[in-house]
C-alpha cells in the first residue's frame, strides 16, 4: 500500500438495535416485577452484533430474554458484546435528559477505564458496550426504550487511505478463512499474511510480539459494515485503543466483512489509518467525549416504545394484570410475601351463595388458581341481588345449578382461574336417610373426602350448622386449613380451625363445634320462613367473606401455617388477642373475629380445642380414621351416639342430677 496515498475522512455505520425480541420485554416485565421492585441498579446484559447481510442496512444489535441472564444466542459470524441496562421508576426520569446521560456517562466511563489500563487490547468485545435506558410500564406492557453505542470522540478526526478490496492485495486460502472464523467472536486480532500467503494469527495483545518477528502485521476487524465507503461502528473506540497504545501513527486494517454469517474475504477490505497525534489531556483520567445515542425510525434523537398488549392472549393480560398487584405489594408493603404459594393453593369452597361467591372473589384476588365449588341448590331469583356470581339469566327455566354456575362465572371474572363446580348434598346428622338414599349417602361421603383430602385450604360456608360437621370432621382428619364464616342478622363470626389432635403436643385451637355441649341435630325442623332463608344485614357478608379469605392468607403466610399460635392476653380461653406477631408478613393471625353491624365493634378471641368436642376432638378422629364411613353413617343417623362417644351424654346426666337438687325444696321448717 502506497504510503503517499491520498487520505480521506474515515466514515462510519452506526449500529442498529433493529427490533427487540418481544420474549425479552416480558423477561425484563417479569424481572422488574419480581426482582428488581424499585431498585434502579443498572443490570448487566450480553447480547450479539449481527452483520449486516445488504449494503444499505445498518449491522443490528440483537438483544434477547438470554441477554438478562448473561447469554445470548451466538451464531456464526455473531459478536458478543457487553451492555448495561438501566430500567428507571418513571416515565418522567426516563424522560429527562440528566439520569440518561449520567447511565450514558457511566457506559463511557467503563470503556474508557478499559483502554486505558490495557483490559481491552485483551479483549476487544469491551470496547462495544452498549447502553439500553427503558421505562416499562406494566400495567399497559408498554416499553419506552432508548439504545446507546458509545463511541469515545478523537480530538480529530480520523483519516485514511481509499479502501482497496482485499483479494486485490492477498490470495484467498482456506487457511486465512479459518483465521478468521476463528478469531472473529474476538472482534479485533492480529494477522500476518507473507508472501508466499503463509498465515499467522494471534491475538490482538500479541501484536507486538508479531511485529518483532516478522515485520508487516495487520489488525484485523470483524467488521459489521458492508458499506463500501464506511466501515463499522465498532471500529471508533477500537482506533481510540490503537492509538493509545500503539507506537507508530499509521496502523494497517483488514476490514473482515461477512456473508450469511462466515467471512467473506471477497468483499473485506484493506485500508490504513492514521493515527494522530493526541493532546497529553487526552489521556488523563476523565474519559473525553462521546457519541452513541441511536436515532428513531424517524431519524430523529428519540425514545422509541414498544406496546407488546395487542399481542398478547387476552387472558394472559388479565392473569398478568392480578399478579401485577400482588407482586407490588412485595416492592414496600410485604417484602416477605410468598405470593406463589398462595397462587397455587387448591381451595374448597362448600356452600355457593352469599358466603362463597364473595370468598371466591376475594381468592381470585389474591391470584389462586384453583377453586372448587360444592353446593347442591340452584340459582334463585332472590340470588343475584346479593350473590356476587350469579345474573338472572341463571335463574330461568328452574335455575342453574349453583355450583356450575359459580364456576363458569369465576372464570368469567378471571379467565385464569381453574374453577369446578360439583353438585352434590353435603351429609349431615340428625337428616332423614330413606333407605333408597342410603347408597348415595355413602358416595357422597367418600366424595367429599377426596375433595378435602385433596385441597389445602377448606372453606365452611354453608346454611346450616349441621352440614359443616362433616366436613369439619374430615378436614380436621386431614389436617387442612379450614375456615369457618357465619353470618346472623347483623352479626358475624369468622374463625380458623386448628391443627389435628395427633399433629400436635401444644393445647390446640377449638374449631365451629368446640362451644357445643350437644351434639349436631336437624336444625330445619319447625323453622318459620325468616328463619328458613338467610335473613342478614346485605353488607355483612361481603365484610365475613372478605376477612376469611384474608385470614386464609395471613395463615399460610405465617412460618407456622396451620399451628400458627392466636396470641391472647392474660387469662381465660376467650380473651381479646393483643400481642402482635413480627414473624409473619401480614401480622397477626387470630383464631376468631367476632362483628357486629349494630354497634360496629369487632373483635379477636381465641377459644381452644374442647377435649369432647364432637367434630375435632381425638376420639372422634380415631374413630373415624379406623370405622370410616361406617362410623359417620351411625352418627348422621344418631346423632347422639356422638354425644355417647366423646362423654357429652355423661356431661349431660350430671347437669340433670344438678338441676334435680337445686329443685328440692330447702326451706326452713321452721318458718
Amino acid at each position: 500500500m502506497d504510503a503517499r496515498a491520498t487520505r480521506t475522512l474515515l466514515q462510519f455505520q452506526p449500529l442498529s438495535s433493529g427490533a427487540v425480541d418481544a420474549e425479552f420485554w416480558h423477561t425484563l416485565h417479569r424481572q422488574k416485577l419480581q426482582v428488581q421492585q424499585l431498585s434502579e441498579e443498572a443490570i448487566q446484559l450480553v447480547a450479539s452484533i449481527q452483520p449486516t447481510v445488504r449494503n444499505a442496512l445498518p449491522a443490528t444489535l440483537h438483544v434477547e430474554a438470554a441477554s438478562l441472564m448473561g447469554a445470548c444466542d451466538m451464531e456464526e459470524g455473531r459478536m458478543k458484546v457487553p451492555g448495561l441496562l438501566v430500567n428507571f421508576n418513571t416515565a418522567s426520569k426516563f424522560a429527562s435528559k440528566a439520569p440518561r446521560e449520567e447511565a450514558f456517562r457511566n457506559v463511557v466511563d467503563q470503556i474508557w477505564e478499559d483502554v486505558q489500563s490495557g483490559a481491552a487490547i485483551r479483549d476487544p468485545s469491551k470496547l462495544s458496550r452498549f447502553l439500553l435506558v427503558t421505562f416499562a410500564d406494566l400495567k399497559s406492557f408498554q416499553f419506552h426504550y432508548w439504545f446507546a453505542f458509545p463511541a469515545l470522540k478523537p480530538p480529530e478526526n480520523f483519516m485514511a487511505t481509499k479502501p482497496i478490496p482485499f483479494q486485490q492485495l492477498h490470495s484467498i486460502n482456506p487457511k486465512l478463512i479459518d483465521s478468521c472464523r476463528k478469531h472473529t467472536s474476538e472482534m479485533a486480532w492480529a494477522l500476518h499474511i507473507s508472501e508466499e500467503s503463509e498465515v499467522i494469527d494471534g491475538m490482538l495483545s500479541d501484536f507486538s510480539s508479531l511485529q518483532e518477528k516478522f515485520g508487516q502485521v495487520y489488525v484485523a476487524f470483524a467488521d459489521p459494515s458492508l458499506d463500501e465507503n464506511a466501515a463499522g461502528w465498532t471500529l471508533r473506540n477500537l482506533l481510540i485503543l490503537l492509538q493509545r497504545w500503539w507506537v507508530q501513527r499509521r496502523v494497517k486494517l483488514i476490514s473482515v466483512r461477512y456473508c450469511r454469517g462466515r467471512p467473506d474475504l471477497n468483499s473485506s477490505l484493506v485500508l490504513e489509518v492514521d493515527l494522530p497525534d493526541f493532546p497529553s489531556t487526552f489521556h488523563a483520567e476523565q474519559a473525553p467525549r462521546a457519541a452513541g445515542w441511536e436515532k428513531n425510525r424517524a431519524g430523529k434523537l428519540l425514545p422509541r416504545k414498544v406496546d407488546l398488549s395487542s399481542s398478547m392472549d387476552p387472558a394472559k393480560l388479565a392473569s398478568a394484570a392480578v399478579d401485577l398487584n400482588l407482586q407490588l405489594m412485595k416492592w414496600r408493603a410485604a417484602p416477605g410475601l410468598d405470593i406463589e404459594r398462595v397462587a397455587g393453593l387448591n381451595c374448597l369452597i362448600l356452600g355457593a351463595g352469599t358466603l362463597g361467591c364473595t370468598v371466591a372473589r376475594g381468592l381470585v384476588a389474591w391470584g389462586v388458581r384453583n377453586v372448587t365449588f360444592v353446593d347442591a341448590g340452584r340459582v334463585s331469583y332472590s340470588n343475584p341481588a346479593r350473590q356476587s356470581l350469579y345474573t338472572f339469566q341463571d335463574c330461568l327455566e328452574g335455575g342453574r345449578p349453583k355450583a356450575e354456575s359459580a364456576a363458569a362465572h369465576l372464570k368469567e371474572v378471571f379467565p385464569g382461574v381453574l374453577a369446578k363446580g360439583i353438585e352434590m348434598t353435603i351429609p349431615m346428622p340428625g337428616h332423614l336417610i330413606i333407605e333408597e338414599e342410603l347408597g348415595a349417602t355413602v358416595d357422597s361421603i367418600n366424595r367429599l373426602d377426596k375433595l378435602v383430602e385433596a385441597s389445602d385450604v377448606v372453606f365452611l360456608l354453608t346454611d346450616t350448622r349441621e352440614s359443616r360437621w362433616l366436613p369439619t370432621l374430615l378436614a380436621t382428619a386431614h389436617n387442612k386449613i379450614t375456615l369457618d364464616s357465619a353470618l346472623g342478622f347483623d352479626s358475624f363470626l369468622v374463625m380458623r380451625h386448628g391443627e389435628k389432635p395427633s399433629h400436635t403436643s401444644k393445647e390446640r385451637l377449638g374449631c365451629y363445634f368446640c362451644n357445643d355441649v350437644i351434639a349436631p341435630v336437624n336444625s330445619t325442623v319447625d323453622r318459620t320462613l325468616d328463619q328458613q332463608c338467610t335473613v342478614t344485614r346485605p353488607g355483612l357478608a361481603s365484610v365475613a367473606g372478605a376477612l376469611a379469605v384474608e385470614l386464609m392468607v395471613s395463615i399460610v403466610s405465617h412460618p407456622e401455617g396451620i399451628g400458627a399460635p392466636a396470641h391472647t392476653s392474660s387469662g381465660g380461653t376467650m380473651s381479646v388477642m393483643s400481642r402482635i406477631d413480627s414473624s409473619s408478613p401480614l401480622g397477626v393471625v387470630p383464631h376468631s373475629i367476632r362483628g357486629s353491624f349494630h354497634n360496629y365493634v369487632q373483635q379477636s378471641l381465641t377459644g381452644f380445642a374442647f377435649p369432647s368436642c364432637t367434630a375435632c376432638s381425638s376420639t372422634v378422629v380415631e374413630k373415624y380414621e379406623s370405622f370410616g364411613v361406617e362410623f359417620v353413617m351411625t352418627a348422621l343417623q344418631n346423632p347422639a351416639s356422638l354425644e355417647e362417644l366423646t362423654g357429652l351424654a355423661e356431661v349431660h346426666a350430671m347437669a340433670d342430677a344438678a338441676s334435680v337438687e337445686w329443685d328440692v325444696d330447702t326451706s326452713d321448717p321452721d318458718e
